[in-house]
C-alpha cells in the first residue's frame, strides 16, 4: 500500500498517459502513469449530432485521432438552464488530440451548428478532478487506482515536507549584463532545507574556467542537484537566463541538461509568448519544466513573489492546477481555473468559447449602468487624526451576499413589480450559512427581493449563484489564514496574500468579454451596489459626527467634526463600523488611525489627486501613487523622497518643510556638480516594440538602439534599465548608458554624468509631490522658499 502527497501531474508526451509524481511518507518520490481518456461534449440539433457521430466513426478520423468512443449523455449545458439536454460524449484515447477533434467538429458544423464543451480545462486539472483529488492532496495508490484521503476544503491542511534548493548561473555578457548568451563562469546551488524549517543554507559553488571541460562541469552541476535531491528548485529568471544558459552549454556538447528526477532532459512545456494586459505589453518566457521536481522561477512568477512557495501550494490546492504550471500563470488565470473546477463539480459543462451577447440597453440605460465604483475628490492638504475604514474584499463580498452571477441576474422566479415592498434577500457571507439560508427559503417559499440600486435589475433569492460559490470559500479561507497571522510576512501572511489577488481579479472577470462565465450585467450590478454601500457608509458616518475627507471604491477616510477625546472617537468609530457592517452584510475593517495624512493636489488643476497620498499612523507609513512606489523610479529620487518623508515625520511642520527645501536644493547642487553616481540614476521603462521599430525616438527607443550596438536585446514586454547622460545629444545611442555598463564600470561611462535638466525635473516633481500638500508650489521650491516670506501659509494647510 502506497500513501503520500501529489507533487506534480502532467501528460506524458510519449505514452499520452498522465504522469503522477507522489511524495511518499518515507520522503522518497515515485512516478506513476495512469491511462485516462478525456471526454469532449457536443450539443446541437439531434439529427446533426447523429450525422456527426457517423462522420467521426469513419476510419480516416479514427486513424488520425486514435480510438474514439461515442455515447449520449444528459447534461446541464450552462448554469442558467434548469433542465438537462442530450449531448454527444466523445471519449478520446489520445488526450493530446482533444483540441484537434474540437476544431474538426466545429469545421464539420460550419462553426455554427454545434456547441462544443469540455475543451479548455487543463489536462492535469481535469484528470485530478476525475480522480477526486488535487495538487498536494493525500492519496493512496492501490490496484493502479488513486484513492483520495483528504478533501480540498480541509481547513487545517499543511504543505508536505518539501525539500528546497536554489540555483543561480553566473553568466554575463562582455558589457556586464546577466544574459543566457553571456559567458558562464560558474553555478551556485543552495540547499535551503525543508519548507517551513529554519535550516542553515549551505551553498555549493561550481566554477567553470576556460581550461575546464564543459561536459565535466555540467556533470558536476547535475550531481550536486541529485545529491541535494530537492522537491522544489527555485530560480530567479531561471526560464529566461539560468536554464537557457546551461542548455546552451549542453547543446554544444551534444547532450541534454538532466535536472529531472528521472534524469531526463529539461522539457519546454510552452514557448515564450507576448500578451497585452490592461494597456501594457507583457512577456512570458519559455517554460522550462522538470519531471519529478517543481521548478519555480521567482523572478517571473507573480504568484510566487506575492505568496512565496507556501502561497503557491495554497493556491495550487484550491485551483486544482499543479504548482509548476500555476507558477507561470496570473491570478486571473487561477480564478478562471477555479470557476472551471466549480463548474465541473456542479456537473455543468464548461463552454469552449463564450457566445453570450450583452443584453440590449437604451442609450440612457447605458449611461446609467456603465459606471464604476465611487470616487470622491479628496481635499488637498494635510489632515490630522484621520481614520481609514475599508470594506473587506468588497466586490467579492457583494458577489456573494447579493448573489450576483450570470444565471441569477433577472431570473424569472424572483421577478417583482415596483409596487411590491419586499424584504431584502441578502445572503450570509459564509458559504455554509448561505447554503442553509437558500434551503430555508425553498422550503418556506418566502418572497424576497434583491433589486440592484439605480439600475432596476435584480438577482435571484432562491438559488445560490455560481460565482458566489466560487468567491465565498476564498473569502472565508483568507479570513481564516489572516486570523493565524502573527507578523507581516510570516507563512500565514504569505498564504493569505496570494488569495487577496484572486479576489482582486474575480471582479474584472465578470465583465471581461472573453470570460467563459462572465456577463457585463454582473459587472454593472457589482459597481452599483458598491456605490450605494459607500454612500450609505458616508451618511452613517456623518450622523455619528464624522466628515468624509476622501472615498475610493471600498475605502473612506474620516475626520472627527465634534472635537471628541481619543477614547470617545474610538468608541464612536466602533459603533459606526458595527452599524455599517449590519446594514451592508460585509465586514468593514479599521485600516489605520493616522496622526496625519497628506492628499496631493493635481499638478495642473490643483484639485485633489484621487490616488496620490501619504500618511503616518499607528501601523507606520502608508504611501500611494508617488514616485517612491513606482518601479520605474531611480534610486536617487526614491532616496530623496524617503529623506523628505523622514523630515516630515520627526519634526514640526514649519521646521520639517524648511529642512526639506534645503535638502532638495542640496541634492540639486550635487547633481549639477556630478556627485550623484550613475548607479543611483538608473531608470526602468517597459519596452513596447522591437528595437528599431519605434514610432517616436524617445529615451526607451534610444536605449534599445544602444543595446543593439552592445549586442544586447530586451524583448517587448520586458523592462529596460538605463541612465540618461545627455537627453539632447544628437546621436540617440549616446543619450543614455545601460545599467549593465554602469554596474560593470565599463570605460564607456568614464566622464559621464546624469543629465542635469532631465533629473532636476524628476526631482522637482518628486519633492513637490510631498511638499505641495503643505502649500509649497514648484516655483517656491525652486526659489528655495524666497517667494514665501512666512511659513504661516504652509502650516495653515494642516487641518486638525
Amino acid at each position: 500500500m502506497i500513501e503520500g502527497w501529489i507533487l506534480d501531474t502532467y501528460q506524458d508526451s510519449n505514452s499520452e498517459g498522465m504522469v503522477v509524481w507522489v511524495k511518499l511518507d518515507d520522503g522518497s518520490v515515485s512516478k506513476y502513469i495512469f491511462y485516462w481518456s478525456p471526454v469532449l461534449h457536443i450539443a446541437g440539433n439531434l439529427d446533426d449530432i447523429d450525422a456527426l457521430e457517423v462522420k467521426l466513426k469513419e476510419m480516416e478520423y479514427q486513424t488520425l485521432f486514435g480510438v474514439m468512443k461515442f455515447s449520449r449523455q444528459k447534461r446541464f449545458k450552462s448554469h442558467e438552464e434548469n433542465g438537462v439536454s442530450e449531448v454527444l460524449a466523445i471519449s478520446i484515447s489520445r488526450p493530446s488530440k482533444l483540441k484537434q477533434v474540437a476544431d474538426v467538429v466545429s469545421a464539420i458544423g460550419k462553426w455554427s451548428k454545434f456547441d462544443v464543451f469540455s475543451v479548455d480545462p487543463k489536462p492535469s486539472q481535469r484528470f485530478l478532478h476525475d480522480m477526486n483529488t488535487h495538487p498536494f492532496g493525500r492519496i493512496r495508490i492501490s490496484n493502479n487506482q488513486i484513492i483520495s484521503l483528504d478533501k480540498r476544503t480541509d481547513a487545517q491542511w499543511a504543505p508536505p515536507p518539501l525539500r528546497q534548493a536554489m540555483l543561480k548561473v553566473n553568466c554575463k555578457d562582455k558589457h556586464g549584463k546577466r544574459s543566457s548568451n553571456g559567458l558562464v563562469t560558474g553555478v551556485t546551488i543552495i540547499d535551503m532545507g525543508f519548507l517551513g524549517s529554519n535550516s542553515k543554507r549551505i551553498p555549493i559553488h561550481i566554477h567553470l574556467t576556460p581550461e575546464r571541460n564543459e561536459d565535466e562541469f555540467l556533470y558536476e552541476v547535475e550531481r550536486a542537484i541529485h545529491w541535494i535531491n530537492p522537491d522544489v528548485l527555485i530560480t530567479n529568471k531561471g526560464d529566461s537566463i539560468d536554464f537557457p544558459a546551461l542548455i546552451n552549454i549542453a547543446s554544444r556538447n551534444g547532450r541534454e541538461l538532466r535536472f529531472s528526477r528521472n534524469k531526463r532532459g529539461t522539457n519546454i512545456r510552452r514557448k515564450a509568448i507576448t500578451t497585452w494586459s490592461y494597456g501594457r505589453i507583457l512577456r512570458s518566457d519559455a517554460y522550462h519544466a522538470l519531471e519529478g521536481r517543481i521548478h519555480v522561477d521567482m523572478g517571473a512568477s507573480f504568484i510566487g513573489k506575492e505568496g512565496g512557495l507556501e502561497g503557491l501550494c495554497e493556491l495550487a490546492r484550491m485551483s486544482g492546477i499543479p504548482p509548476q504550471d500555476l507558477s507561470r500563470l496570473s491570478p486571473g488565470s487561477a480564478i478562471s481555473a477555479m470557476q472551471i473546477r466549480q463548474s465541473m463539480e456542479d456537473d455543468v459543462l464548461v463552454p469552449w468559447k463564450k457566445n453570450r451577447p450583452e443584453d440590449m440597453k437604451t442609450g440612457t440605460q447605458m449611461l446609467i449602468s456603465d459606471r464604476g465604483g465611487l470616487y470622491l475628490d479628496p481635499e488637498p492638504g494635510v489632515h490630522k487624526q484621520v481614520y481609514e475604514l475599508d470594506f473587506a474584499s468588497l466586490f467579492p463580498s457583494i458577489i456573494a451576499t447579493r448573489n450576483i452571477s450570470p444565471e441569477t441576474m433577472n431570473c424569472e422566479c424572483c421577478k417583482v413589480s415596483e409596487e411590491e415592498n419586499l424584504r431584502t434577500g441578502k445572503l450570509p457571507l459564509r458559504p455554509e450559512s448561505a447554503f442553509r439560508e437558500i434551503e430555508k427559503r425553498k422550503q418556506s417559499n418566502q418572497k424576497l427581493q434583491l433589486i440592484v440600486p439605480e439600475l432596476g435589475m435584480y438577482t435571484c433569492t432562491k438559488k445560490y449563484g455560481f460565482l458566489g460559490r466560487v468567491v465565498a470559500p476564498i473569502i472565508e479561507r483568507r479570513s481564516y489564514l489572516k486570523s493565524r497571522r502573527k507578523v507581516k510576512g510570516d507563512v500565514w501572511d504569505r498564504r493569505q496574500n496570494v488569495l487577496k489577488w484572486l479576489l482582486v481579479t474575480c471582479f474584472g472577470y465578470t465583465g471581461y468579454k472573453n470570460a467563459r462565465f462572465g456577463r457585463i450585467e454582473c459587472h454593472e450590478a457589482i459597481c452599483a451596489w458598491s456605490r450605494e454601500m459607500i454612500i450609505d457608509a458616508m451618511h452613517d458616518a456623518n450622523e455619528e459626527g464624522w466628515d468624509c475627507l476622501h472615498a475610493i471604491v471600498d475605502s473612506i477616510w474620516l475626520i472627527d467634526i465634534q472635537n471628541r477625546s481619543n477614547k470617545d472617537r474610538d468608541e464612536s468609530i466602533s459603533r459606526l463600523m458595527a452599524k455599517i457592517e449590519v446594514k451592508s452584510g460585509v465586514p468593514i475593517e479599521l485600516e489605520d488611525v493616522y496622526e496625519w495624512i497628506a492628499f496631493v493636489p493635481n499638478r495642473t488643476t490643483g484639485v485633489g489627486a484621487l490616488t496620490k497620498y501619504f500618511a503616518h499612523g499607528k501601523n507606520g507609513w502608508k504611501i500611494r501613487g508617488i514616485e517612491l512606489r513606482q518601479h520605474s523610479t531611480c534610486q536617487w529620487i526614491k532616496n530623496l523622497q524617503k529623506d523628505i518623508l523622514e523630515e516630515l515625520r520627526k519634526r514640526p511642520p514649519k521646521e520639517s518643510i524648511r529642512r526639506s527645501v534645503k535638502l532638495f536644493n542640496e541634492e540639486i547642487v550635487k547633481l549639477k556638480k556630478g556627485k550623484i553616481p550613475l548607479s543611483k540614476l538608473i531608470l526602468g521603462r517597459r519596452v513596447r516594440n522591437k528595437a528599431g521599430e519605434h514610432k517616436v525616438l524617445n529615451l526607451t527607443a534610444a536605449a534599445q538602439l544602444r543595446e543593439l550596438k552592445l549586442g544586447q536585446n530586451t524583448y517587448p514586454g520586458r523592462k529596460i534599465r538605463f541612465a540618461v547622460v545627455g537627453q539632447s545629444r544628437r546621436n540617440p545611442q549616446d543619450r543614455i548608458r545601460m545599467a549593465s555598463e554602469i554596474k560593470s564600470i565599463k570605460t564607456t561611462i568614464i566622464g559621464q554624468k546624469g543629465d542635469v535638466v532631465y533629473y532636476e525635473t524628476l526631482a522637482l516633481r518628486a519633492a513637490s509631490a510631498l511638499l505641495s500638500p503643505f502649500g509649497l508650489s514648484e516655483e517656491e521650491l525652486v526659489s528655495r522658499g524666497s517667494v514665501q516670506t512666512t511659513l504661516d501659509m504652509w502650516s495653515g494647510k494642516i487641518k486638525s
